[in-house]
């Protein structure tokens, strides 16, 4: 019973570190996002007009669509 409640304790604390808000320095603070905006039917653009892919960096972003390759994509 003992091995339980340290592994219930183990995860709520390792969700409580996932759930609190990045760093201030931290890339998802500090880099530009590139996300879409929603269009008409639901559709999702960017600010040039293609849709994203799902996001609108001109290269790869990161999970949160944050830190992409080559910024993002501009009118």
């Amino acid at each position: 019973m003992k091995f339980l409640y340290t592994t219930v304790t183990m995860l709520c604390l390792i969700g409580a570190g996932l759930a609190a808000e990045p760093a201030p320095n931290s890339p998802e603070r500090t880099q530009d996002c590139c996300h879409t905006v929603k269009g008409g039917k639901g559709h999702r653009w960017c600010a040039d007009g293609t849709a994203g892919t799902p996001f609108c960096g001109k290269g790869p972003c990161n999970a949160f669509g944050c830190a992409c390759k080559g910024g993002c994509r501009k009118k």
